[in-house]
């Protein structure tokens, strides 16, 4: 009967235990999915802002802006092509060179 008494108290400890876990969850997920939208909700403003003040901006600042952002991009890509060019090389003559020296 005592252990019988037990498991029922045991159950109804773990079922408020479960029960609070999940509020704390439901509170934190909340909480969580909250903060997301107001940064969502920022960003969103700072990109009407953004092309608010563009718009006002003259046609040849633009055109400045579109141009200088492509010349940066393209230097990026070129770095990158070069590195791995510059990678494939130095690999190629490291085995040239242990070839040659192995005899």
């Amino acid at each position: 009967m005592e252990e019988n008494q037990k498991d029922k108290k045991n159950m109804i400890i773990g079922l408020i235990a479960l029960l609070v876990l999940l509020l704390v969850a439901f509170i934190a997920i909340y909480i969580v999915i909250y903060f997301l939208l107001q940064g969502l909700n920022y960003i969103g403003s700072l990109a009407v802002d953004l092309v608010e003040k563009i718009s006002t901006l003259d046609t040849v600042l633009i055109v400045a802006l579109i141009s200088g952002l492509l010349t940066v991009v393209g230097l990026v890509v070129n770095s990158i092509i070069k590195l791995k060019e510059y990678k494939r090389r130095t690999a190629f003559n490291i085995k040239i060179k242990a070839v040659l020296f192995r005899f």
